[in-house]
């Protein structure tokens, strides 16, 4: 059914990806998160790839090159199982523990639409980060 994507660069996503396994098995539907990791430096790589481990739901791949944000998401997409499509970038936090409660509410409404897009909203933290850790 849902096919989350978070395209990585220089990020530990651990924290993200308990976080959306947690509330997807609440939910019990079919999913997979798929991290798309944009040539990050080795250690968060190596870290990330783990992940596979302590979940069967997660698939890691690594470009072998810095694609970019948009070549990275599409990519993400064609590597997608599920028809629903949900982005997620890699510093997002789950600020709502309802977030894919939320979502999956909102495909209940539109699913009968041939065609439809959610935008969803997104708040920061104050303090911004590092530059090497932005992804835009």
């Amino acid at each position: 059914m849902l096919s989350v994507l978070i395209p990585v660069y220089n990020q530990f996503v651990k924290e993200l990806v308990s976080d959306l396994y947690q509330q997807l098995t609440r939910e019990a539907i079919p999913f997979e998160i798929v991290l798309g990791d944009d040539a990050s430096n080795m250690e968060y790589c190596q870290a990330n790839e783990k992940l596979t481990e302590l979940y069967n739901e997660i698939i890691y791949f690594k470009a072998d090159k810095n694609l970019g944000r948009s070549k990275m998401r599409n990519l993400l997409a064609s590597q997608a199982c599920f028809s629903y499509l949900l982005f997620i970038d890699c510093d997002a936090n789950m600020k709502d523990n309802r977030y894919i409660s939320n979502y999956l509410k909102t495909i209940e409404i539109y699913k009968s639409s041939s065609c439809f897009l959610v935008n969803g909203g997104v708040s920061y933290r104050r303090e911004k980060p590092a530059r090497d850790y932005l992804l835009r």
